[in-house]
């Protein structure tokens, strides 16, 4: 194109109009004087984005049949390398990871705003095998919970009462010290790429979040928190989505306001999300697979209200379990065909572990034991 004329036809078209995000599918490969040569991107070049609740890579619609690997980060390289390549064979096409570990010597923010350097050469790792297998990527950014520091952690480095978890949404210092670790993830130039994260097509979506819980009538502050940290990542990262992790997308009445409160409503969360379990401390969570089908279309109903894709984040069925009576990967596989028989816009399984486990884990390793291996994940994943 000669770019910067005006009276070129297609450099007004494909360049000036700004309903059209040329650079979305083509990328700059040589520039001279007065013309410049664009080159269509590959597909693990392009980012996803969403249109008409729908994922999309370049002009392709894109379901995400995915895996939970929470510790992906803390694993060897070549266990790292490992999960993408034998991933990748059975057709994961998205891995979701704690990109966190708070206060450890071990983690990612070892002490408040000191990183690990060790560590972000693992996700630089992380990202470089991703693109190489094609595989996308949803780092999740801190968690509610207390297993690798969450949001205890941030309240016990800004000094505040650890008992009361709410705080962590509202109190100002705490706040800043997670914008500031934002800032250094977001920010990184990747060692392998050497890009900065913010322009690494290989994440998906920011998650914000793990499981994001407050008490039941402070919801206003967590929708308040969500937008501020949703926006904030907007304002430097111009080419991901962001995603909160909630584990239900259902209206909850705040009970002060009396109005209803749902954090993918937010305009800058762009993907709504759900976990789902059979169990609770042993407990069946659902009376029968009806039960649970009826869940599953509550989800879509409210994601649909906001024109919003809607992502099963998380779910799993333990190797210990019978549910409704049934084999746990019969179950697995039901609930699979049943989110694609609902319009979902794709799931990530729970979990792929390195080595085999006795519980929810899938593996390489696994046997014929009772322990679930890559066979038996592929067959829930196939349609």
């Amino acid at each position: 194109m000669r770019e910067g004329y005006n009276g070129d036809p297609v450099f007004r078209k494909l360049m000036k109009k700004s309903n059209y995000n040329f650079s979305r599918y083509y990328k700059l490969v040589h520039k001279f004087k007065d013309v410049s040569i664009y080159k269509l991107k590959k597909q693990n070049e392009m980012f996803v984005f969403v249109k008409k609740k729908q994922f999309f890579v370049g002009n392709k619609k894109f379901l995400i049949k995915g895996i939970n690997s929470y510790d992906l980060a803390y694993k060897s390289e070549k266990d790292i390398n490992e999960t993408f390549k034998e991933l990748s064979k059975i057709g994961i096409n998205t891995i979701r990871f704690w990109a966190f570990g708070d206060g450890f010597n071990n983690g990612f923010q070892v002490k408040s705003g000191i990183m690990n350097e060790e560590r972000l050469k693992k996700m630089d790792r992380i990202i470089f095998d991703a693109e190489k297998y094609n595989i996308r990527l949803i780092p999740v950014l801190v968690n509610n919970w207390d297993d690798y520091g969450g949001k205890k952690q941030y309240l016990k480095w800004t000094g505040n009462d650890i008992k009361n978890g709410d705080l962590f949404f509202s109190e100002n210092n705490t706040k800043k010290l997670f914008k500031n670790y934002i800032d250094h993830i977001i920010s990184r130039k990747n060692t392998m790429t050497k890009r900065v994260y913010s322009n690494e097509p290989a994440i998906l979506s920011w998650e914000l979040m793990n499981e994001p819980r407050i008490s039941s009538d402070k919801q206003s502050v967590l929708l308040e928190w969500t937008k501020e940290m949703a926006d904030y990542i907007k304002q430097s990262d111009k080419n991901h989505l962001v995603s909160i992790g909630s584990e239900e997308e259902v209206e909850r009445m705040n009970s002060n306001e009396n109005k209803p409160i749902k954090l993918c409503s937010i305009d800058s969360i762009d993907i709504c999300s759900v976990h789902l379990y059979l169990f609770h401390k042993n407990k069946a969570n659902y009376e029968n697979f009806s039960q649970l089908n009826q869940f599953l279309k509550n989800q879509v109903k409210f994601s649909q209200k906001e024109n919003k894709p809607i992502l099963l984040g998380e779910f799993g069925v333990s190797k210990k379990t019978k549910p409704f009576s049934e084999k746990p990967l019969k179950i697995a596989k039901k609930i699979t065909e049943d989110v694609n028989r609902l319009n979902y816009n794709g799931y990530l399984i729970w979990n792929w572990n390195s080595v085999s486990d006795d519980s929810f884990g899938f593996s390489m390793r696994g046997a014929n034991d009772g322990k679930y291996n890559i066979d038996n994940l592929k067959e829930i994943i196939d349609k």
